[in-house]
């Protein structure tokens, strides 16, 4: 029994370790979320590129199809930075998750020490 929680605690601990350094980026990466925000991003800042100048003489008349095209500019924005939280989000559960199991795991090493001083 002593074998198998040492063996776990190490592997618990590089699982800790790697998880946010190696397979977290691989992850981002793989599901494609950084090319969606980007594409996002990019559609919004066409979008408003596509928008009528005010006119010069002050008064600011916008008709209904330019205030639709402002307002998905403005959905898409909202869309990209949402995606930007949960990402933010997923990182801080992993961050916290990784910190919750290397203290586990050490806990679990030095109980094993622990142990086998005083059985000697």
């Amino acid at each position: 029994m002593k074998t198998f929680s040492k063996t776990f605690a190490i592997l618990a601990l590089l699982w800790a370790i790697l998880m946010p350094v190696i397979f977290l980026p691989v992850l981002e990466a793989a599901s494609g979320i950084g090319p969606v925000t980007r594409l996002v991003h990019r559609m919004a800042r066409d979008l408003r590129s596509a928008l009528p100048k005010e006119p010069a003489g002050g008064d600011a008349m916008v008709n209904l199809p330019a205030q639709d095209v402002s307002n998905t500019a403005g959905a898409l924005d909202w869309a990209g930075k949402a995606i930007d939280q949960v990402l933010g989000l997923r990182n801080f559960d992993t961050a916290v998750s990784s910190v919750a199991i290397i203290i586990l795991s050490i806990c679990v090493l030095w109980s094993g020490k622990r142990d086998r001083n005083t059985a000697t």
